[in-house]
């Protein structure tokens, strides 16, 4: 049994599921009650009976206490088995010992396709028998199931069966307890057919995260010689040294003083390093971080040509105050002449750092689309222009 369970992929779980095959092209078995418990539904009082209940069905003075089922047309398979469960109750806490009383209390609380596959199981078995109706119930369970119903439940328990990151240990045993009780239930209803103490621990196992076999395997803990509670004991115990546990499920993340978080998505590398952006890099610089034309020193230096071209006699009454540049429409002269003079400067200041600093050929292409505008109060407000010296 431990040499087939170890050549499972612990890893299966993470794989996305659709249509019974899963993203590593590995088919998968669907269950016919899986891990997690049915959702809750919200029954109106027309979809559901209440009972009086004995505690002691043969004494007259014994406690009572109230029961109540819904009624049951159709649902899934651990549904089904959960109303049979509360019927039963319900037959030993009204003393329903015969036959016939057991009977009538089924078709009470049935409805729909249920009651009429009861009924159709009831006519098939005769006499309205304690044995026959065992036999009927079991048909109902027949008609509720898929076929190979016990054979898909117990490869799902071996194979693709694993404790979620956000399930305690404790609570994923006691599920797969209650898996384990639910199989004699299953059809065909033979002799055992749950699983025993040494299979229910080997599937435990493996259903741990892969970093907490390892730990079993170093500490000398094998599953199958310890009890589920010890198991429980020894799991909980790597649970609380467990970086993501569900302790943290939902808790805020947690700052990360090199920048971002550590839980989140983060603006650092593991390095502490932020991400350079090929599309933020200044040719005068050298680095990345800001864009050529966001350069501090480029626009302080544009901005000092741009007060010397003015003032060579340039008549600024000549353009309106509350022009603005359209990059639809051809410049002036006067403005064409005066992009090309700054274009020019630029290119032989980055010529300079060139041959100081000995860089690689320079990319001038990110000059070409260098605006300035021609509108001189818009370009003494600029606050970008006014923090030119702090590079």
């Amino acid at each position: 049994m431990r040499m087939r369970m170890s050549i499972l992929t612990p890893k299966m779980h993470s794989s996305s599921i659709h249509n019974g095959v899963s993203s590593n092209a590995k088919r998968y078995v669907t269950p016919s009650i899986g891990l997690h418990h049915p959702a809750k539904k919200e029954l109106r009082k027309d979809e559901i009976l209440e009972f009086n209940l004995r505690t002691n069905p043969t004494a007259e003075g014994s406690p009572q206490y109230k029961l109540t089922i819904p009624y049951f047309a159709n649902g899934t398979p651990e549904e089904l088995l959960i109303f049979i469960k509360n019927l039963r109750q319900v037959i030993a806490g009204q003393n329903a010992t015969a036959g016939p009383a057991k009977y009538q209390l089924a078709r009470r609380v049935l409805q729909g396709d249920a009651l009429a596959a009861f009924n159709a199981a009831a006519d098939v078995a005769g006499n309205e028998t304690n044995e026959h109706f065992e036999v009927v119930i079991q048909g109902l369970i027949r008609h509720v199931f898929p076929r190979k119903a016990l054979i898909n439940q117990k490869r799902y328990m071996y194979r693709f069966l694993r404790k979620p990151r956000d399930m305690k240990i404790r609570d994923f045993m006691g599920r797969v307890t209650e898996l384990n009780e639910y199989l004699p239930l299953f059809p065909p209803f033979e002799e055992h057919q749950g699983l025993n103490n040494e299979e229910i621990m080997d599937i435990a196992e493996f259903a741990t995260p892969t970093q907490w076999q390892r730990t079993m395997v170093l500490q000398g803990f094998d599953p199958i010689i310890h009890t589920p509670q010890e198991f429980v004991e020894f799991c909980e115990r790597l649970e609380m040294c467990d970086p993501v546990t569900s302790t943290n499920m939902g808790a805020k993340p947690r700052a990360n003083p090199k920048g971002g978080h550590i839980d989140g998505k983060s603006r650092a590398n593991r390095y502490g390093k932020k991400r350079e952006r090929e599309d933020t890099y200044c040719e005068y610089h050298k680095v990345h971080g800001h864009s050529t034309g966001e350069c501090k020193v480029v626009l302080s230096q544009a901005k000092k040509m741009r007060a010397a071209w003015e003032s060579r006699g340039q008549d600024k009454n000549q353009y309106p105050k509350n022009r603005t540049w359209n990059k639809h429409k051809q410049p002036t002269k006067e403005a064409h002449n005066f992009q090309e003079a700054v274009k020019n400067a630029v290119k032989e200041m980055l010529t300079a750092s060139k041959k100081e600093n000995e860089p690689d050929q320079l990319d001038m292409e990110a000059f070409q689309e260098l605006q300035l505008s021609d509108d001189e109060e818009k370009a003494n407000d600029d606050p970008l222009l006014k923090d030119s010296d702090s590079e």
